[in-house]
């Protein structure tokens, strides 16, 4: 009997580790999702203060080094999935090339 139990309870193992495994992958992509919209919120901020400051027009596309000034530390103004973070015009939504727009 104790021979026909054991693959029984491997398998209950395996499918026990593979759900747990998947549950935590699943919670570290959507944690990453949440940093990266919080860094874009970060970076509308900052477009939208340096068009106030700068009295610059809507369709000004600004730079990364216009922006600088803006954070308290540039170097953490990335996506946690290494997406790349797309500035866009003044009045336009930065994006992420991996997690997408703001609300999308």
């Amino acid at each position: 009997m104790t021979r026909r139990r054991a693959p029984l309870a491997f398998a209950a193992l395996t499918v026990g580790v593979t759900l747990v495994l998947g549950w935590q992958e699943r919670r570290l992509q959507t944690r990453q999702r949440q940093e990266c919209l919080a860094v874009l919120r970060w970076v509308d901020a900052a477009k939208e203060q340096l068009c106030m400051d700068s009295r610059l027009r809507s369709g000004y596309q600004p730079q990364w080094r216009e922006l600088r000034t803006y954070f308290q530390d540039p170097g953490k103004v990335v996506c946690p999935e290494g997406g790349t973070i797309i500035l866009g015009e003044f009045h336009s939504p930065a994006y992420c090339s991996v997690h997408g727009v703001l609300g999308s």
